[in-house]
C-alpha cells in the first residue's frame, strides 16, 4: 500500500536558460515573458524575430532552443544551438547546449562542453553545475560535493559582501546545489532556508520564474509535504499554464494519496505537452503497474529511455517490469548498462526496489534496496524505504534502527517522522499473544476488544486452514490503533488512508470501531475475517496472488449474501454491458471512476470465484493459489487448473452471470441524476410540451417553496395526462402542505394504483398512511415492496419499526434477521433482534445475535447484558463467567466505583 516516490535526488531537471534583460532590452524581455507563460508559438516567433538582430542572436536563440525543449523538440533544440554556435561565440549558449546535452544522457558531451567554457570562465555558473550533475550521477561523489559546495560558498560570500546574487538562473542552480549537499550532509534545517528564503527570493525578484515554485514542489514532495508540494506545484501551473513538468508533480502528489484518477488526468496532460518528457513516461508507467500492466508500462519507460539512455528513475522501474514479466535476463543486462555509466547505482536500485515492494515481491525488493544502501550510505531514501519494507514484514526492532539513522540524515522527511512517532505511540500498548498472533493494543481504550479479537483470530484461522488447506508458517502481528491517524501511519506513513483494515501479509492493522477519527463503530468482525483471508493468500502465494482472487475469496469469507448495493450495481452493468473482466478488474480497485465502479469490482471478483467453485470444483481455488505461487500467470493458471482456455473461461462466467441477474429484481423506478431549477427552465424553454420536464420543474419549485408556480405547473401536466406519476407527488404534496392532509393520501392512493411501480408515490403513500396512524395499510405497501422491490427503498427499517410499535414480535424478528444479513455494519438492528429473542426466551438466538453485535461494539452495554443472560438461561456458566470477568462490572457499578 505504500506510495511511490519519484527519488529526485539523483533525477534530471529541465533547467531553463533563462533570459534575464537589461531595462533597454524590452523587446527580450517580452519575449521571455511569453516562453515564462508557455506561450510557445507566440515566444518563438518574437524570438525568431529578434535572432535577426546582432546583439540579441544569442539570448534569443537560447530562448527559441527552450521553446522547442519545452514541448519535447529535444534534437531540434539541439541542432539549433550546435549551428548557432558556429557562428556565434558565447558562454551562455554554449551552456545551454551543454545543459540539453546532459538531459539527453550525452554526458562526454556534455562534459566537454563544460569544460570548453570554464577554460574561458571559471565562475560559469551554469557550466559548473553540469560538471556537479555529471559528476553526482556517474558516481564521483566526492567530486560533485565539492562541486555543490562551491555554489553554496559563493552564495555565501556574495551575501556577506553585500553583493546579493539577483540573477535568478543562478539562484535556481544555488538552490538545486544546497538541496544536494543538504541531503548528503543531513543538513535538515537547510531545506527550510531554500524553501522559505532562496526560491522566495527569485519569485520577488522576477514572478514569472515559475521553475522556483516546481522546485520548492519537488522538495516539498520528496519530504512527503503533500498539501504544501501541490500548493507550489498549482502555483507553477497559475504562471505557465502548459508546464508539463509541474503537471507530473501535480500526478506524483495524486499518486501518493491513491487519487488515480486524478494521477491520470494530470499525467495525461503532461503528455500533451510534451509527450517525451522522461518524468511524465515515469509516472505514467507508476499507474499502469498498479494495474498489473506491466507489458504497457514498459513502453512508456522504454521511451524515457530512448530519450536519456542514463536516466536512472526510468531505468530501475523497467527493470522492476522485466522482473515482473519474469524476464530476468533483461533486468540483469539492465543493471550491468547502469553500473557501466555510474560506479554508485543507488538511484536505480531504489526505483528497482520500491516498484518490486509496490507489487508485493518483498524478497528481491529487500535485496535490491540493500544494494542501493551498500552503494549510498550518505543516502537516506533507500534505507527509509528498506525501513518501511520491514514494517510491512512486522520487523520493527530492525525497522525502528533505520529509520532512527534516515531521520538524523533526514529530520524533513514527513513520512519518516510519521512512522518513528507512529512506533513511539505502539511502546505504550500492551501484548498479548495467541498461538499464531501478536496483538499489540492500548489496554486503556481496547483491552476488552483485544480479548475478543484473540479468540475470533483463532477461530477463523482453523477455518481458514481447512478451507485453504495451509497456514501461515510465521506468526502474525496484528496491530489495533486507538486513532485512525496512527492506523494510517503505521499502514502507509501518512495521515490519511481511507480504509480502516490492512494487510501487508505477515502484518495486519486495524484501526478500533472507536477509534479517534472514526464516525462510527463498524463490524470488526467482518474485517478480521476479510484481512487474514489477506494474510493466508500472500502467504500461500509468496505473495503472487492476483487482487481479483484474493479480494474473491475474501469477501466470500466476510459475508454470506451479496448486499442489495453490489446486486443493483451489479445489474446494471450487465445491462450496460460494462462488466469488467480479468484484464481490467484489478482497475476497479486501484483505478476506479467511481464508488459504484470499485464496489462492482469487489463484487464480481466474488463472482470469480463462486464461479470457479461450481463450474469445476471447490478443490480448484486451492489449485489456483498453488499454481500462482508457481509464478504462472492467470491465462497458464486458469489453463492448468481448469483444463480450459481464458477467452472460454471468461465466455463460462458471463454465462454464470447471467443467471445471478436473472434472479435479481429490477429496479421499479429508474434513477435519473436531479437537475437544478435553471436547467430545467432551460429544459422546457426548448420543449414546452415535454410533460416529465415541467412535472420536474413543478416538484423543483414545490422544493424551493415556490407552491405558486409549482401548482400551476402541475395543474397544465395533469390536465394532458391525468396520472402522471411525478405531478401527482407534487400535488399531493401541496395538498399536505396546505393542511389538506386527507385529500393528500387520497390522491396518493389513486396515484398509486394508477402507477403501482413508482417507489416515490409508493413511499409518499406509506408515509402518509404512518402519519395517519393507518399502520396496517402501511404495512400491506411495506410487505409488498419488500418482497417485489427489495432493491427499491428502506422497506426493512420501516417495517422494523411499525413492527416494533405494534410489538408484533415474531414478524419483527424476521424483518430484523434479514437486515442484519444484508447490513454488516447495523448494530442497533442486532441489538433489537437479540433483545426481541430474549424476550420470546430464544436464549441461543438471543446469544448468537448479541455476540454479533459485539462485533461491532464489544462495549455496548446492552448487548453485554443481552448474553450473560442468554448463556446463563442455557446453563452456559463457565462462558459467562468469562465474559463476566472481561466485561467487567456493569456500567453503573463502574461509575459507583
Amino acid at each position: 500500500m505504500y506510495h511511490r516516490l519519484f527519488f529526485t535526488t539523483l533525477g534530471v531537471f529541465l533547467l531553463s536558460s533563462r533570459l534575464l534583460c537589461a531595462q533597454d532590452a524590452a523587446p527580450l524581455a517580452n519575449a521571455n515573458s511569453l516562453l515564462q507563460h508557455g506561450k510557445w508559438d507566440e515566444a518563438r516567433k518574437a524570438f525568431e524575430n529578434l535572432a535577426k538582430e546582432p546583439k540579441y542572436q544569442a539570448a534569443a536563440n537560447i530562448g527559441l532552443a527552450q521553446s522547442y525543449r519545452m514541448v519535447g523538440d529535444y534534437e531540434k533544440a539541439l541542432t539549433l544551438l550546435a549551428t548557432v554556435r558556429k557562428t556565434i561565440d558565447s558562454l551562455d549558449l554554449a551552456a545551454a547546449e551543454g545543459d540539453l546535452q546532459y538531459m539527453l544522457g550525452r554526458w562526454s558531451e556534455a562534459q566537454k562542453t563544460a569544460e570548453e567554457i570554464l577554460a574561458k570562465d571559471k565562475n560559469h555558473f551554469q557550466a559548473r553545475w553540469i560538471q556537479a550533475r555529471i559528476a553526482r550521477d556517474s558516481g564521483k561523489l566526492d567530486l560533485a560535493e565539492k562541486d555543490v559546495r562551491w555554489f553554496v560558498r559563493e552564495y555565501t560570500k556574495a551575501s556577506n559582501e553585500d553583493k546579493d546574487i539577483t540573477d535568478t538562473d543562478k539562484l535556481l542552480i544555488v538552490g538545486q546545489a544546497a538541496t544536494e549537499n543538504a541531503r548528503w550532509k543531513g543538513l535538515s534545517d537547510q531545506f527550510r532556508f531554500i524553501l522559505n528564503e532562496l526560491y522566495a527570493d527569485i519569485l520577488k525578484i522576477n514572478p514569472d520564474v515559475w521553475e522556483a515554485e516546481y522546485q520548492a514542489g519537488i522538495l516539498l514532495l520528496e519530504k512527503y509535504n503533500r498539501p504544501e508540494a501541490m500548493e507550489a506545484f498549482d502555483k507553477a501551473l497559475k504562471i505557465n499554464p502548459q508546464c508539463a513538468e509541474a503537471q507530473v508533480g501535480r500526478g506524483m502528489v495524486f499518486l501518493q494519496q491513491y487519487e488515480l484518477k486524478d494521477a491520470e488526468e494530470a499525467v495525461e496532460k503532461a503528455l500533451n505537452i510534451n509527450s517525451r518528457l522522461p518524468s511524465a513516461c515515469c509516472l505514467k508507467a507508476d499507474i499502469l503497474m498498479m494495474s498489473d500492466d506491466y507489458a504497457t508500462a514498459t513502453k512508456f519507460l522504454e521511451k524515457a529511455v530512448a530519450t536519456n539512455p542514463k536516466y536512472e528513475l526510468a531505468l530501475g522501474r523497467l527493470a522492476a517490469c522485466y522482473y515482473l514479466l519474469n524476464q530476468t535476463e533483461k533486468v540483469n543486462a539492465l543493471a550491468k548498462q547502469v553500473e557501466s555509466f555510474t560506479s554508485k547505482p543507488v538511484n536505480f536500485y531504489y526505483q528497482l526496489a520500491h516498484a518490486l515492494e509496490e507489487r508485493k515481491s518483498f524478497k528481491p525488493a529487500e535485496e535490491y534496496y540493500r544494494k542501493a544502501i551498500t552503494y549510498g550510505e550518505q543516502f537516506p531514501q533507500p534505507r527509509a524505504g528498506l525501513a518501511m519494507l520491514e514494517l510491512r514484514l512486522g520487523q520493527e526492532t530492525e525497522a525502528r534502527d533505520l529509520l532512527n539513522k534516515s531521520f538524523e540524515a533526514d529530520r524533513f522527511n514527513v513520512r519518516v517522522s510519521n512512522m518513528l512517532k507512529v512506533l513511539k505511540h505502539l511502546d505504550k500498548y500492551d501484548t498479548l499473544q495467541t498461538k499464531h498472533y501478536t496483538i499489540r493494543f492500548d489496554s486503556k481504550t481496547d483491552k476488552i476488544l483485544a480479548d475478543f479479537i484473540a479468540d475470533y483470530l483463532e477461530d477463523t484461522h482453523t477455518k481458514l486452514a481447512i478451507e485453504f488447506g495451509y497456514e501461515p508458517k510465521e506468526r502474525i502481528l496484528v496491530e489495533l490503533f486507538n486513532s485512525h491517524e496512527m492506523f494510517s501511519g503505521r499502514t502507509i506513513g501518512l495521515p490519511d488512508l481511507h480504509t480502516i483494515g490492512a494487510c501487508t501479509g505477515n502484518v495486519v492493522t486495524i484501526a478500533s470501531p472507536r477509534a479517534r477519527g472514526l464516525l462510527k463503530p463498524f463490524n470488526w468482525g467482518r474485517v478480521i475475517r476479510h484481512e487474514l483471508v489477506h494474510a493466508f493468500n500472500l502467504n500461500q502465494t509468496d505473495y503472487k496472488v492476483p487482487h481479483w482472487l484474493t479480494e474473491g475469496l475474501a469477501v466470500r469469507n466476510e459475508n454470506p449474501v451479496r448486499p442489495y448495493t453490489w446486486s443493483r450495481e451489479l445489474r446494471r452493468a450487465f445491462e450496460a454491458n460494462e462488466l469488467m473482466n480479468l484484464d481490467s478488474i484489478t482497475l476497479g480497485f486501484v483505478r476506479p471512476r467511481s464508488q459504484d465502479e470499485w464496489m462492482l469490482a469487489y463484487c464480481q471478483s466474488n463472482l470469480y470465484v463462486e464461479y470457479v467453485r461450481e463450474k469445476f470444483g471447490p478443490q480448484k481455488i486451492g489449485e489456483m493459489l498453488s499454481a500462482y505461487r508457481e509464478g504462472l500467470d492467470t491465462t497458464a493458471v486458469i489453463r492448468k487448473v481448469c483444463g480450459v482456455g481464458k477467452a472460454e473461461f471468461e465466455a463460462g462466467y458471463r454465462v454464470y452471470l447471467k443467471k445471478i441477474v436473472a434472479d435479481i429484481p429490477p429496479l421499479m423506478t429508474k434513477v435519473e441524476p436531479e437537475m437544478s431549477i435553471e436547467q430545467l427552465e432551460e429544459a422546457r424553454d426548448k420543449s414546452p410540451e415535454d410533460l416529465n420536464v415541467a412535472a420536474k420543474l413543478a416538484e423543483q419549485y414545490q422544493k424551493k417553496e415556490r407552491p405558486a408556480d409549482a401548482r400551476k405547473l402541475v395543474e397544465i401536466v395533469l390536465k394532458k395526462k391525468a396520472d402522471h406519476p411525478i405531478a401527482l407527488l407534487v400535488k399531493s404534496r401541496l395538498l399536505e402542505a396546505s393542511g389538506d392532509s386527507a385529500a393528500a393520501k387520497s390522491l396518493l392512493e389513486i396515484a398509486q394504483k394508477d402507477n403501482p411501480k413508482d417507489v416515490g408515490i409508493l413511499l409518499a403513500l406509506i408515509k402518509a398512511y404512518r402519519d395517519g396512524d393507518d399502520t396496517s395499510k402501511a404495512i400491506v405497501l411495506l410487505e409488498k415492496a419488500r418482497k417485489e422491490a427489495p432493491l427499491d427503498g428502506n422497506w426493512l427499517e420501516q417495517l422494523s419499526q411499525i413492527y416494533s410499535m405494534r410489538m408484533e414480535l415474531d414478524k419483527l424478528a424476521d424483518v430484523l434477521q434479514e437486515r442484519v444479513l444484508y447490513e454488516s455494519e447495523d448494530l442497533e438492528a442486532r441489538i433489537q433482534l437479540a433483545r426481541v429473542y430474549l424476550t420470546g426466551k430464544k436464549y441461543a438466538d438471543a446469544e448468537k445475535a448479541a455476540k454479533e453485535a459485539l462485533r461491532i461494539d464489544v462495549l455496548n452495554a446492552e448487548a453485554q447484558r443481552i448474553v450473560l443472560t442468554a448463556l446463563r438461561e442455557q446453563e452456559k456458566d463457565i462462558e459467562a463467567k468469562v465474559l463476566e470477568k472481561r466485561f467487567g462490572p456493569p456500567p453503573a457499578e463502574k461509575d459507583q466505583n
